[in-house]
């Protein structure tokens, strides 16, 4: 799809386009609604102008060449950034690289954006992290990032539980109160089933959730602490699960493992 944007940006289609019918025919009227929304699509009633100036005052091959080297390079150079933290239907090229025997596909490896440390000059932690790799505290602090793809599942989850999202007319103070801690409860009991958090294959149930912006991120989740004074000081493997709805049927994936060390 950017490969045929890049193409449509050159005018290399122009041709085709205007090869038949008039600016008032039903072709030419078509016609200029799909270019006009293409126009908005990809900026370029900004700068069509010069570029058509360009265009006709240089070589065509040249202006052609140099900007599709342009987009070419800055379209490979996104993917393979996104692809360092989003390993779905992305790529990393690695240049002038023959560590051939680093690279395994099954190998053990810790992500360095799963701990706050490594959360400077604004990385995202994209899925989630802990505060860091090794814990002397006794609980580990899990902040997951909210992600669109939990909406469905939770507004089943939501409606299933009767959970409230606004306060009704009650008489006095202590009925508000009795109100708010049941439907924190039932807020609890979605999150609780949205996310199953194991350690060392243990569940970890019960967990107190609450909505949470990163400081050094920015992004929008939700964290807990998760009890780990009575594991041995070695390491442990921290692993989040997400149930989610697909088709008609309710479904459980990995979402992240972290590996840390426990330490007195």
């Amino acid at each position: 799809m950017v490969i045929a944007l890049i193409f449509i940006q050159l005018g290399m289609f122009d041709g085709l386009f205007y090869s038949k019918g008039n600016n008032k025919s039903r072709w030419g009227r078509f016609r200029d609604r799909v270019l006009g929304i293409l126009d908005l699509l990809s900026f370029s009633f900004l700068f069509k102008r010069e570029f058509l100036v360009l265009k006709t005052n240089s070589k065509r091959w040249f202006v052609y060449g140099i900007t599709a080297l342009y987009l070419g390079f800055a379209w490979i150079i996104s993917v393979n950034q996104i692809g360092a933290n989003y390993l779905f239907g992305t790529f990393n090229i690695t240049f002038f690289d023959d560590r051939t025997q680093y690279d395994k596909g099954l190998a053990p490896e810790m992500n360095s954006l799963r701990y706050e440390p490594a959360l400077v000059n604004g990385r995202p932690a994209f899925y989630g992290c802990i505060q860091n790799e090794i814990i002397s505290d006794d609980y580990v602090k899990l902040f997951v990032v909210y992600w669109v793809s939990f909406n469905r599942y939770l507004k089943d989850r939501f409606e299933h539980y009767g959970y409230q999202e606004s306060y009704p007319k009650l008489p006095d103070a202590a009925a508000y109160d009795q109100f708010r801690k049941k439907n924190d409860s039932l807020y609890q009991r979605a999150l609780n089933d949205l996310f199953t958090i194991r350690i060392d294959q243990q569940i970890q149930d019960s967990l107190h959730w609450k909505n949470y912006v990163h400081p050094k991120t920015a992004e929008e989740g939700y964290i807990t602490y998760i009890p780990i004074d009575q594991l041995a000081n070695k390491e442990h493997l921290l692993k989040v699960e997400t149930t989610y709805i697909s088709g008609d049927s309710t479904r459980t994936g990995l979402w992240m493992k972290i590996p840390f060390w426990k330490q007195d």
